[in-house]
């Protein structure tokens, strides 16, 4: 079934759900002002079979649901295995992939929030995986890749974020000081001011 018409159904029955509580509600108010017996009773019944009818709509409602939750888990199993075979053929590729993904990432958290952020991370991960199909993307260095994707997702030039080299230094490198302030042993020895 196409998506849109299931979407479509799925608004169907929120309406007949809210349609059915707002008949069970005045149903409900009829018993309470009912007079006689007679009244009361048909009442009942009528709130009865809309209420059904709700718990009934609501039940399709979960059905339709579960469909697509399984319709999606069915499709991700169909694609593992070819997933599991890219990894075993290629395990570098993903390795380059999950570096460039948390370098671009850090720099989109750090520039951007909310919604936006959402909408970056998901093109990320698309040009990542389209990036990824290529020979160029395995064999490149990391940072040129994180470049070329900021440039393509129109990030800021100005990176804030350190790329490891082969041998990663014990510590990330640290800022540059500007101006007259000493630093480490000649601020010990130069004392307070």
């Amino acid at each position: 079934m196409p998506l849109p018409v299931h979407d479509q159904f799925k608004a169907m029955l929120v309406e007949l759900a809210e349609a059915g509580m707002e008949v069970s509600r005045e149903m409900m108010v009829g018993v309470r002002k009912a007079t006689t017996q007679d009244e009361r009773i048909a009442y009942g019944q009528a709130h009865d079979r809309a209420a059904r009818s709700v718990r009934l709509t609501i039940s399709l409602y979960e059905r339709l649901e579960r469909a697509e939750r399984e319709a999606a888990r069915e499709d991700a199993i169909n694609l593992e295995p070819l997933a599991a075979l890219e990894r075993q053929v290629e395990p570098k590729t993903d390795l380059r992939r999950a570096q460039v993904r948390a370098a671009v990432r850090r720099s989109i958290e750090a520039e951007y929030e909310g919604e936006d952020a959402r909408l970056l991370e998901t093109a990320l991960d698309l040009l990542l995986a389209e990036r990824a199909l290529t020979y160029r993307f395995t064999n490149q260095e990391p940072s040129e890749a994180v470049s070329e994707i900021r440039k393509v997702l129109k990030l800021p030039d100005r990176l804030r974020f350190w790329l490891p080299a082969a041998k990663a230094p014990d510590n990330p490198p640290m800022p540059e000081k500007s101006g007259p302030e000493k630093s480490g042993p000649e601020k010990e020895r130069a004392g307070p001011s």
